[in-house]
């Protein structure tokens, strides 16, 4: 008598005619790992979005000065709060494009995927360029990071 797992393995079978694709078996202790280290990445953006605010208002009653640069800090951060919920929504395919295209078959699926990757890519770069002009004109001629001049991406 077979078992589950005997079953499982042969009902992985394709049937004559069957178009099989071999994809490469994902290593679970890497999606682990990953997992990890978006959840804290998550964890770490919503922690400095709630602190930093009241961490201003309590250095600006006691000092009577606020945080340099609290409300950039701030703003930077709901923004990777967008792209850190984004990354986990894709993770979890919960994310929309991902799910547009599952109610969906054969042709008409690969169709609107290209399509929704293609969007995001065009996304993707748009903001890569506006964060290269941000950081282009956020930062004086001479400033650096470490010791890189800032001039130096430009």
């Amino acid at each position: 008598m077979p078992t589950d797992e005997t079953t499982d393995r042969l009902a992985a079978v394709p049937a004559a005619g069957d178009t099989v694709v071999m994809h490469e078996e994902r290593d679970p202790r890497t999606d682990t790992i990953v997992a990890r280290v978006e959840n804290a990445l998550n964890l770490l953006v919503l922690l400095v979005l709630g602190i930093v605010p009241i961490l201003e208002i309590g250095v600006r009653t006691l000092f009577r000065a606020g945080i340099p640069d609290a409300i950039d800090l701030v703003q930077n951060t709901v923004l990777l709060v967008g792209f850190v919920g984004g990354m986990l929504a894709a993770r979890e395919g919960q994310h929309l494009s991902v799910s547009a295209s599952s109610v969906l078959s054969g042709n008409a699926q690969r169709v609107v995927d290209a399509i929704a990757n293609l969007i995001a890519v065009a996304f993707t770069a748009a903001f890569a360029v506006s964060a290269v002009e941000w950081w282009i004109t956020a930062f004086g001629r001479g400033s650096t990071v470490w010791f890189v001049p800032i001039r130096f991406f430009a």
